[in-house]
């Protein structure tokens, strides 16, 4: 008989935990800043940096977090297979930009 209590009883404390776990989880802030300006912002610090962006396209967008904060990471691609083939640029929610990828791996930036 005290198999079915104790049973109970884990089963109970699993759900209480459980209450507390899932909205932490889901508590994401939403963008402060929108796409279509994080868009801008990208494309206009690739301008800066004399990166010729013809010859890319935007290949994905995700909204993101880290611990510098939340961003948009835009994956720009080259049209044609080449040696440079990825241009990764991080927007983050007060504008400020990073660039990664293998572009600038092989540009020496």
């Amino acid at each position: 008989m005290r198999k079915p209590k104790t049973f109970l009883k884990i089963l109970l404390f699993l759900i209480f935990i459980s209450s507390f776990i899932q909205p932490a989880l889901a508590q994401v802030p939403a963008p402060s800043l929108q796409l279509k300006d994080a868009v801008t912002i990208a494309e206009s610090a690739l301008a800066k940096a004399n990166i010729d962006m013809s010859k890319y396209y935007i290949y994905s967008v995700v909204y993101t977090n880290s611990s510098g904060g939340q961003f948009w990471f835009f994956t720009y691609k080259t049209i044609k297979p080449s040696v440079s083939q990825e241009i990764h640029v991080n927007v983050y929610m007060n504008g400020k930009t990073e660039f990664s990828g293998s572009f600038f791996l092989r540009s020496g930036y």
